[in-house]
């Protein structure tokens, strides 16, 4: 399998998580314990020699997050990359106007109608595309049973600070999965006029119900099910903060840093809000949160994806023999 380099002369390494401190003192996080912590193990596969990742007879599914339909380019290197390795891939359509239930079936019936007899897959998702695709998984037991694996990269399970900005939803009150007030002194800036016009364009049908779920008045059913969260297969997610933005889409670094001075984020979310409960966690520095889908600043996409892939399937092959 040959792993493609990204054209930079400093290419992005998964080495460093800590280092978010220096840039970030005042973050909200807690050490994931040893049972749940992925990280070495990532680091072990990234460096290593040997990168077989997957039998080629298990499929490959990716789904990416909101506004994905308007990104032509979403998930191009990681889908040569698993086709050259011999994978069938299908890359799922997504639709913003649909909430997480909505899209979750679309995603059960699309990705059903597709698998082979027998077959077998594992799930690459981004940002909401992964809480779509754990609530199709955990109400479906055919899909279910056909996921070998699901990795999550960047997963919105709190709040975005920003969409509810836009839409005069929850920043007053902070995020219910930091549990943190919203700025020094319980204060928040007020809305601009930019800020109002973004919410009655985000209300329109078009993008209603998709952005909704990713805010703080979110589905009832939906934030019900994520404060009890469990996976309903093998998982392994990803989590990261950012310096640098790359995306005109997702990199509100000015922001996020005046509505939380001191908090990591991903240019999108808060670090602390992209934990999943109860679930393995691979902890990644320096990434913005369209990196992994677009690329950019010396990411390998391609080796980050099949990286993740390669630890999610030992995961759970280790699983499946004991």
């Amino acid at each position: 399998m040959i792993w493609e380099r990204p054209s930079s002369a400093k290419p992005w390494s998964p080495q460093g998580f800590e280092r978010y401190l220096e840039h970030y003192p005042a973050t909200l996080w807690s050490v994931p314990p040893a049972q749940l912590d992925r990280t070495r193990a990532f680091l072990a596969l990234w460096w290593a020699a040997e990168r077989r990742v997957l039998p080629t007879d298990v499929a490959v599914v990716l789904t990416p997050g909101l506004f994905a339909e308007w990104l032509p380019t979403c998930f191009r290197a990681a889908r040569r990359a698993f086709e050259a390795d011999g994978h069938r891939v299908l890359q799922t359509p997504v639709r913003t106007s649909r909430g997480i239930r909505a899209q979750a079936g679309m995603l059960s019936e699309r990705i059903l109608a597709w698998l082979n007899p027998g077959e077998r897959f594992v799930w690459c998702t981004h940002s909401r595309g992964g809480l779509d695709a754990f609530w199709a998984l955990a109400h479906g037991s055919e899909l279910a049973r056909r996921c070998a694996a699901v990795v999550a990269v960047q997963p919105p399970v709190g709040p975005s600070w920003i969409a509810d900005r836009w839409r005069g939803t929850g920043s007053a009150h902070g995020s219910r999965a930091a549990g943190d007030r919203a700025a020094p002194g319980g204060t928040t800036p007020d809305r601009t006029i930019g800020d109002r016009c973004m919410g009655l364009l985000l209300r329109r049908r078009l993008f209603r119900d998709g952005v909704r779920d990713i805010c703080t008045d979110r589905d009832r059913a939906v934030a019900d099910w994520l404060a009890k969260f469990s996976p309903p297969v093998p998982a392994l997610h990803a989590v990261s903060w950012s310096l640098t933005p790359t995306s005109w889409l997702d990199s509100y670094h000015a922001r996020l840093r005046a509505l939380r001075p001191g908090h990591a984020h991903d240019g999108q979310f808060y670090l602390c809000d992209q934990r999943l409960p109860a679930t393995p966690v691979v902890t990644l520095p320096a990434l913005d949160h369209a990196q992994p889908v677009l690329g950019g600043l010396g990411l390998d996409t391609a080796r980050l994806w099949r990286t993740l892939v390669a630890c999610a399937w030992q995961d759970a092959s280790e699983t499946q023999t004991r």
